[in-house]
């Protein structure tokens, strides 16, 4: 095995025993998955008043 392989091997040994990174994980998929949410609830179909707002609400 490389040096190269062996130092990437350790790293995500200790990425994967971090909790942050797990949080991380679960944030990067809650913010976007409650901006869905956000959109769908509100009853005017998306916002039309902020920049890409209306593509946004045509495209999904």
């Amino acid at each position: 095995m490389s040096a190269v392989a062996r130092i990437y091997r350790w790293e995500i040994a200790k990425l994967l025993a971090q909790k942050r990174t797990y949080l991380g994980l679960g944030a990067a998929m809650l913010v976007p998955t409650a901006f869905v949410v956000a959109l769908v609830v509100n009853n005017k179909g998306g916002p039309n008043d902020i920049p890409l707002g209306r593509t946004i609400r045509d495209t999904g």
